[in-house]
């Protein structure tokens, strides 16, 4: 037989479940702040360098290829450098040295115990030799030089010039003319000019040259008492004169 059943009833003993501490609550709280945190800034990198990298696509500038990206733009904007015109071919380009156009012994022969000053740049140079004896000589080399501006000929430049210059070898009023007159021989043209200054006791023999783009003008003379036309000194200054132009186009070549 069975147990008999008690006469009072059972009472089962009920606990509801504990709630969660409070520290447990806020340790759940934090790592779910943390993780979200941890999320958005992941996510501002990731923007960051979708931005930069494409910054740097347009503009150039971020990564070492935009650098040179951007010194390519610069290149392609800068202006165009102007580049000098090449001289025509034949053309001179430089002259010689003023005082070494003409050798030392034909100086020491022209003009004894010379002294010599000159001036130069880079279209013009002068060499005067002189000597401050009594009845002394003086010697003096002019050279020019014409360089292509705007497309200019050189050579006809130079034409020009010596066209100018014979016209005013003509017309002169501080000297009186004894002979006048072109010169073939010598150069591409030329003329020899023997003449008297009128101011003081002097005579001249000039003999002026073109060659190519240049033009060189050698100037003999020395005192003579009076009127000095004679003959013979003419042909002696204008020989002398004419050796020392071609002393000098033999420097230029």
């Amino acid at each position: 037989m069975g147990l008999p059943r008690p006469s009072e009833p059972f009472h089962r003993v009920y606990s509801p479940p504990e709630p969660p501490s409070t520290a447990t609550r806020r340790s759940a709280v934090v790592g779910i702040f943390t993780v979200v945190a941890a999320f958005a800034v992941a996510a501002s990198v990731v923007l960051v360098l979708l931005s930069g990298r494409g910054s740097g696509d347009r503009s150039g500038h971020g990564t070492g290829d935009g650098a040179t990206g951007a010194a390519r733009s610069s290149a392609r904007i800068a202006p165009p450098r102007s580049v000098p015109p090449s001289p025509p071919a034949g053309t001179l380009t430089v002259l010689p040295a003023p005082c070494g156009m003409v050798a030392r012994p034909t100086v020491e022969r022209l003009v004894p115990r010379a002294r010599s000053e000159q001036s130069a740049n880079s279209t013009l140079g002068t060499c005067t030799y002189a000597s401050a004896r009594a009845g002394s000589r003086w010697l003096r080399v002019e050279t020019r030089l014409f360089d292509p501006v705007d497309g200019t000929d050189p050579v006809a430049a130079a034409s020009g010039f010596f066209a100018a210059q014979w016209t005013r070898a003509r017309n002169d009023p501080v000297v009186r003319t004894v002979s006048l007159e072109r010169q073939g021989g010598l150069g591409d043209e030329a003329y020899r000019w023997y003449k008297i200054d009128k101011g003081q006791p002097t005579v001249v023999g000039e003999v002026a040259v073109r060659f190519r783009n240049a033009v060189m003008t050698v100037s003999y003379s020395g005192e003579a008492p009076g009127a000095d036309d004679s003959p013979v000194n003419e042909r002696m200054y204008l020989t002398e004169a004419t050796g020392v132009v071609r002393e000098g186009l033999d420097a230029l070549e």
